[in-house]
């Protein structure tokens, strides 16, 4: 199972720092989710990680040429920008880019007919970094949905886990067979973010 780190909404302290230390820690992915940043401030934020390491980031944004300027793992398209025509355009334009989507229902994600290679499913669990975001998705049904989406042609899409995960259920979530776990309040709330990341991989 993977694990990714989607950053902070706000910039911290030596943010770009420690999205370094947590890829050479282990953590596999970094959604670069900053929902204020035009795409000047994205490319500010890239140029300050080592490009060794951008083959490990998702970028969330509606400037999809970024994926022509850096050698970034891919985009991560809003229920907003999930439009044939967006999906088709990046597809053309970078095939390169490994597409990836947040659902929030798995109804929402076996109706969806478009080509991603990945998504989020949210929330699991009842939020850290949100007060009152109740868990809602039973992952125990993955199984059965995966099965589903076998039969629509749609099983190679990589399903990661979202909300409330922690070291007290990360492993959880690997037993019910998820593709992969995303975490943001439980390690940018820690004292320490990579020590926090150290712990869930242990967890795993």
């Amino acid at each position: 199972m993977k694990l990714s780190i989607i950053t902070p909404e706000h910039d911290i302290v030596n943010e770009c720092t420690i999205v370094t230390e947590l890829l050479q820690t282990g953590v596999d992915y970094i959604h670069l989710r900053k929902p204020g940043y035009d795409l000047q401030a994205l490319v500010s934020y890239l140029n300050r990680i080592n490009p060794i390491y951008h083959r490990h980031i998702l970028v969330h944004t509606a400037h999809t040429n970024i994926a022509g300027q850096f050698s970034v793992k891919g985009l991560h398209l809003s229920a907003t920008l999930r439009t044939d025509d967006t999906v088709n355009n990046i597809r053309l334009s970078y095939p390169q880019a490994f597409l990836s989507t947040s659902f929030h229902s798995w109804h929402e994600l076996l109706d969806n007919a478009m080509p991603f290679n990945h998504c989020f499913i949210s929330p699991i669990y009842d939020s850290v970094s949100k007060a009152g975001y109740k868990g809602i998705i039973d992952g125990t049904q993955l199984a059965s949905v995966k099965s589903r989406l076998l039969k629509n042609d749609h099983g190679n899409i990589q399903i990661t886990a979202l909300g409330g995960i922690t070291p007290a259920n990360i492993r959880q979530v690997k037993e019910n067979g998820f593709d992969g776990a995303a975490v943001l309040g439980y390690v940018w709330q820690a004292a320490s973010p990579v020590m926090a990341a150290e712990l869930l991989l242990k967890s795993m």
